[in-house]
């Protein structure tokens, strides 16, 4: 499992980012990598949810079923198993006139790419999702913003 974690401070109160993260529409307006998102009616403790994660030339588009849950004014979670384990996790923490914002993104590439995920250079793989996640800790503080 590869795991990568951002952190920053982002000046907006936690009610505000938690109403912005807590609606699962607004994933392809954070995440860089996900073209969409089909949400289904919650059941009792998670919202169904099949996010599009567009993986490049190479894997295309692939559409990975999930959950998307919530602990109230604390933690955002996406889980899949399909077509690759992922966990995409949000914490938020209230802090004098700010909330700092902890994302982190696991995911395993064997189950898509086979064999072939031995000789993928990790390094590099960190580093494009490291890229990825302070690309959305941008688009966070934008969007609450405005």
């Amino acid at each position: 499992m590869i795991t990568v974690t951002r952190e920053r401070q982002l000046r907006r109160p936690i009610s505000e980012l938690w109403q912005l993260l807590t609606n699962p529409h607004n994933l392809p307006r954070i995440l860089p990598r996900i073209a969409r998102v089909d949400v289904s009616e919650p059941t009792s403790d998670a919202q169904p949810l099949t996010a599009y994660f567009d993986f490049g030339a190479y894997l295309g588009t692939q559409a990975a079923q999930g959950t998307f849950s919530t602990i109230e004014q604390q933690s955002i979670r996406f889980e899949a198993e399909q077509p690759l384990p992922i966990v995409a996790h949000w914490q938020l923490q209230p802090q004098a006139n700010s909330t700092k914002v902890h994302a982190s993104l696991s995911f395993d590439l064997k189950p898509i790419l086979g064999p072939i995920a031995k000789v993928v250079p990790i390094s590099l793989v960190k580093s494009e999702i490291s890229r990825e996640l302070e690309q959305a800790l941008r688009r966070i503080e934008r969007l609450a913003l405005s």
